[in-house]
C-alpha cells in the first residue's frame, strides 16, 4: 500500500513507457504453490484482487490478468509471423 499511484502511472504508460504498453499479472504466491493452488484458481483470484482493488479496480480489465496477456502475446506473436511470410 502506498505505491499504488506510481505503478498506475508505469501501467498506464504514463511512467516508463513502453510502445506496447503494460499488463499487470498477479502470480501464485509460496503460500498458494503449496497448498496446491490451481492455475484456474489463481486466474479467479488474480481477477477478484484486480477488480475489487481500490486503485487498480478503476483501470480498464484489460490492463490486468494472465489472459489478457496471453492474448496479447499471441496477437503479437500471429502478426510478426504473418509479416514475415509476406
Amino acid at each position: 500500500p502506498g505505491s499504488e499511484d506510481e505503478v498506475l502511472a508505469v501501467l498506464q504508460n504514463e511512467r516508463k513507457p513502453l510502445k506496447l504498453g503494460y499488463i499487470m499479472v498477479k502470480n501464485r504466491s509460496q503460500k498458494d504453490l503449496k497448498e496446491n493452488m490451481t492455475t484456474a484458481d489463481a486466474r479467479s483470484a488474480e481477477k477478484s484482487f484486480f477488480s475489487q482493488h481500490p486503485v487498480f479496480g478503476t483501470v480498464d480489465p484489460e490492463r490486468f490478468g494472465v489472459e489478457n496477456l496471453t492474448e496479447q502475446l499471441t496477437k503479437l506473436l500471429v502478426s510478426r509471423i504473418q509479416q514475415e511470410l509476406i
